[in-house]
């Protein structure tokens, strides 16, 4: 009878419900989801355009840390997912993290003067080596805690979308970076470095929340012994459901990110006939618009994954980002320049969404993974997820640099025309080849197999193994 009284003691709470106190301080964190897009967003604009380097270079320096990030970001979630502190496995490394943040974005911006072309690569390549592995010693350990906060199927989708909401109202001015820059001089290449200044702060101010508000689940620590890197890895790996998603973010979402520069390309050389300062005000108005209803969205998104169920919500965004991204063949127009805004209204709350979903989903899987195992290793799956993820992006911008080099839009300070074959050629690359990609990422969310049924049938086993093993060592 004893026995039986503690099973269902030990049942009934085993459900983690997160505060919302937590929610919020963790959630914080999205604001630095959206700061490191920065990088990206100002690359091309300072470095390419103002600077002259050839974008294929600019997208390489970008995509060279990930190399560095292959192994980074396993070693940072293994370590984590050992570490056992006063302070917990999570949060002494975030704080560590968002510090080193803050002294070395700023750098990025600083390239000394009278640098060749081959000088301001080099410098930009090292110092985004440099910073991305403070990003990787805050970043890996926050996803992990994030995915520890609640282990009930629909309240993790809640947290995932406080983190989206937090994400969202950070790209409202997200997309005034470039103009922003304009603002403090007019030479954007001086403008940035104030830019990067506060980025680097809020960077800091943003990431030291869920290390000191948010308190880590003794319960999920359970002291195992320790699994080699490789061998966690390779575990990590041959777990289906959690490659499907690898793949279905990948290419999916990689696909837009492709031609995400040619965003500003086309509005500076189509829309704008040359005029930088037009096109990135009227980029960073579409983005705060599309953002806004991104916030408004997030809600309903949640409702909706309630009721259909995270992997039928997920092959929906899916089909909406393809529309959108196909949409601007007839929003962008130079007569109406403006009237793109109606497709980031699509593109940016779908994009929202679905990263919101695919990270509550990822918790799922961590599930699984404890039913196969016995082990908590949010970190690890955590952190090949990063990589994974990192590593598309990257060969994603690369590819999309060489792609803008291909067709003739190669590098050269003050260039204010292009050709129209080669605006033609970028519009054509611009307006289909996303819409392609998603429609592949839909195939593998397709067979996605972790229902609210499965897993809440893992749940229960968890439960049980739970139980029975504390009715034994009684």
């Amino acid at each position: 009878m004893s026995a039986r009284k503690e099973s269902n003691n030990l049942e009934a709470n085993q459900t983690k419900q997160s505060s919302w106190v937590e929610r919020i301080s963790w959630g914080a964190g999205g604001f630095n989801d959206m700061l490191m897009n920065s990088i990206p967003a100002l690359a091309m604009p300072i470095y390419a355009i103002a600077l002259g380097v050839n974008p294929g270079l600019v997208g390489l320096a970008i995509a060279l840390p990930r190399v560095t990030d292959a192994l980074t970001d396993p070693v940072m979630g293994h370590i984590s997912d050992n570490t056992r502190t006063r302070w917990g496995r999570r949060r002494p490394y975030i704080f560590v993290g968002a510090i080193l943040m803050l002294l070395l974005y700023p750098l990025l911006w600083i390239a000394p003067q009278g640098l060749s072309e081959n000088g301001l690569f080099l410098y930009f390549t090292i110092g985004l080596i440099v910073f991305y592995i403070a990003n990787t010693i805050w970043n890996i350990p926050f996803q992990a805690l994030g995915m520890e906060l609640s282990d009930d199927y629909h309240e993790r989708t809640t947290v995932q979308a406080v983190r989206g909401w937090f994400s969202n109202l950070m790209a409202l001015g997200h997309g005034w970076l470039y103009p922003l820059c304009f603002v403090f001089n007019a030479n954007e290449v001086i403008g940035v470095r104030y830019v990067g200044l506060i980025i680097g702060i809020a960077l800091c101010l943003f990431g030291l929340p869920s290390a000191l508000f948010c308190r880590e689940r003794k319960t999920l620590s359970v002291r195992a012994e320790k699994v080699p890197l490789f061998k966690s890895m390779s575990s990590v790996l041959q777990n289906r459901p959690f490659l499907l998603l690898c793949l279905a973010l990948t290419v999916g979402v990689c696909g837009s990110l492709l031609v995400s520069p040619m965003m500003m390309y086309t509005n500076i050389y189509y829309v704008f006939k040359g005029n930088k300062v037009a096109a990135g005000a009227l980029v960073a108005t579409a983005g705060t618009i599309g953002n806004i209803a991104s916030m408004l969205c997030i809600p309903l998104g949640n409702k909706i994954a309630k009721r259909v169920g995270k992997r039928r919500a997920a092959m929906g965004v899916l089909v909406l980002l393809a529309i959108g991204k196909s949409s601007f063949w007839l929003t962008q127009n130079p007569a109406y320049p403006y009237l793109q805004v109606l497709s980031q209204i699509i593109v940016i709350p779908s994009m929202t969404i679905l990263w919101m979903l695919i990270a509550s989903m990822l918790a799922d899987v961590c599930d699984l993974d404890e039913l196969l195992t016995g082990r908590r290793r949010e970190a690890i799956f955590g952190a090949v997820y990063q990589w994974v993820w990192k590593l598309g992006s990257s060969l994603a911008i690369v590819i999309g640099g060489v792609l803008l080099s291909w067709i003739g839009a190669k590098g050269k300070a003050g260039l204010n025309v292009l050709p129209d074959e080669v605006v033609f050629r970028m519009r054509i690359i611009f307006y289909t080849l996303p819409a392609f990609f998603i429609l592949i990422g839909l195939v593998f969310m397709y067979y996605y197999p972790l229902t609210h049924k499965k897993v809440e049938s893992i749940k229960r086993q968890l439960h049980e193994r739970k139980c029975n093993s504390s009715v034994r060592v009684d």
